[in-house]
């Protein structure tokens, strides 16, 4: 099994002493592109950690696993340790169960506790992304419980409005500098959205925001054929609800997670579920605002 690091030196030294021509005369960028960069992608396809058939749930160390073929049983769920994971296959992956990462991107921001306190207090910010769309959404709160900025796929996910609800984090709009670094493909993972924030205002209220939902990661494929009948998925998870008030508590709900992402590289792909929704809103308490959505993510499909 590779990491992600390691990934990268094989890519690089596979590729020096590689010319490209300056013209396309042909006009296919499609073969330029196979015969340059992924020319290194494929070099990691040689099934060196041979067949694996999952007949039960897993969860696999984050990393890149070169197998001969591979089954995902149905009912089964494989899930990584961290961010990432990377299956080349020589042949067939068969997925007739699911592939996960939902959850697995950056950490939404924790929801701050404001009981008794009179002063401004902010939720927390999410944690940023590893990949260049990823940054985690803006924290809620001053004086009247805002809710969590969504997280996002592309840029910062917006601040929840003083006394409003938070807006909405936005969808992926690029895929990242895919031929100038590979590693930022290998990285790629959703935001974590922002806390809500607690209220802060006179000692007859309490609240607590919403926690930020952590933001989906990264599940990379290349394959001969990718078939079956399950689902591959990296969607954020939802915002916290504002929790442990009183009847006057006003805390706001906290923001979803960003969306993560989805590459697939094969000559055929045939999976009906292919999913990178952000986090829904975290819902209010009493007198609070609810936070808001991630931003969805990114599903990329390259035909070989």
């Amino acid at each position: 099994m590779f990491g992600a690091n390691e990934a990268v030196l094989a890519y690089i030294r596979r590729l020096v002493g590689a010319k490209t021509d300056r013209l396309d005369i042909n006009g296919s960028l499609h073969s330029k592109i196979r015969g340059t960069m992924l020319s290194g992608v494929f070099f990691l396809n040689d099934g060196y950690d041979g067949l694996a058939t999952w007949t039960t749930n897993t969860t696999l160390e984050s990393g890149i696993y070169r197998l001969s073929s591979a089954t995902v049983n149905s009912g089964v769920t494989l899930t990584p340790t961290g961010s990432f994971l990377g299956l080349f296959i020589q042949g067939t992956l068969t997925i007739n169960g699911t592939l996960s990462a939902s959850g697995k991107g950056a950490a939404g921001g924790s929801g701050a506790n404001a009981t008794n306190n009179a002063g401004h207090l902010p939720g927390y910010n999410g944690v940023d992304g590893f990949g260049p769309c990823g940054s985690g959404g803006g924290a809620g709160g001053t004086t009247l419980a805002r809710g969590g900025g969504g997280g996002s796929t592309d840029v910062f996910g917006s601040n929840g409005g003083l006394n409003n609800p938070g807006t909405t984090g936005n969808n992926c709009t690029k895929g990242g500098r895919f031929a100038s670094d590979l590693r930022d493909i290998l990285s790629f993972c959703g935001a974590g959205g922002g806390g809500g924030a607690g209220y802060s205002g006179s000692s007859s209220y309490s609240g607590k925001g919403g926690s930020g939902g952590a933001g989906g990661g990264c599940i990379f494929i290349v394959a001969d054929t990718i078939i079956g009948t399950g689902a591959i998925r990296a969607d954020g998870l939802s915002g916290g609800t504002a929790n442990n008030g009183t009847s006057l508590s006003a805390a706001g709900g906290g923001g979803g997670g960003g969306g993560g992402c989805i590459f697939l590289f094969a000559k055929t792909i045939s999976i009906p579920m292919l999913t990178v929704a952000g986090g829904a809103a975290g819902a209010m308490d009493t007198a609070g605002n609810p936070g808001a959505a991630g931003g969805n993510g990114s599903v990329i499909k390259i035909p070989l």
